[in-house]
């Protein structure tokens, strides 16, 4: 995700990047944006290691990620990023510390759970992370989304929330404008330019249907804690 790319734009002048990720086709599209990205921003192509790929694995099985941590940490790199589950993520982070790796640590926007905090510990102070949504964020327009769900549902509103309100007003816009033609909705959203259905424009094309990458909060994990990156 592009909030990924930021994080790895940010850490280093011309960074050089270890990267391990899930075996799964939305990791693999991550890693390749954040090797696309990088590459254009610097102008030239990205200093990389190999991408070292790994299974999923279910909470609480205690997985040993030294193979592939020795292979990444022997590059010298300056930024470490794991595409993972939160659980997988956890036990990377807290066994690249234990391997004496002290470099900057960037993780996937799915990280953004509290198991990820309650399973790392104090090995997962300091380590970066995104997400499009954060309740404690200084924007206005998702302030007001808070608080109207907090009155509502006397609680916090999770990022499955946000997204869920925000897709789906943009489908109501859809259906506005094409009516109940199935053609015409589709054809209403893949037109849609810089409808704002929640606290950013969503644009979508015939050739692009990915709109929701423009608005990402970058968090640190700081005292326990999801901290946004001022």
């Amino acid at each position: 995700m592009a909030g990924d790319a930021n994080i790895g734009k940010d850490s280093a002048k011309d960074p050089t990047v270890a990267m391990a990720e899930l075996f799964a086709t939305f990791y693999h599209f991550i890693t390749k944006e954040i090797v696309d990205s990088l590459g254009e921003e610097k102008g030239k192509e990205l200093v990389r290691r190999a991408v070292h790929k790994f299974g999923l694995h279910s909470p609480g099985q205690n997985i040993d990620f030294q193979s592939p941590l020795t292979a990444m940490a022997a590059a010298k790199p300056d930024l470490y990023y794991f595409g993972a589950e939160y659980n997988d993520a956890a036990m990377i982070v807290k066994q690249a510390r234990e391997m004496g790796i002290k470099e900057t640590i960037s993780c996937s926007g799915l990280e953004y759970a509290n198991e990820f905090i309650n399973l790392g510990g104090a090995a997962i102070e300091g380590v970066y992370l995104n997400t499009l949504f954060f309740p404690n964020s200084p924007d206005p327009k998702d302030k007001a989304f808070v608080d109207a769900f907090n009155k509502k549902f006397s609680k916090l509103p999770t990022i499955n929330a946000s997204e869920s309100y925000e897709a789906a007003k943009v489908l109501f816009e859809a259906i506005r404008i094409g009516g109940t033609d199935r053609a015409k909705v589709r054809d209403a959203l893949e037109n849609m330019n810089g409808f704002v259905a929640f606290n950013r424009p969503v644009t979508f094309s015939k050739t692009n249907h990915n709109s929701f990458n423009s608005h990402y909060i970058i968090l640190q994990v700081k005292d326990g804690k999801f901290t946004p990156v001022q």
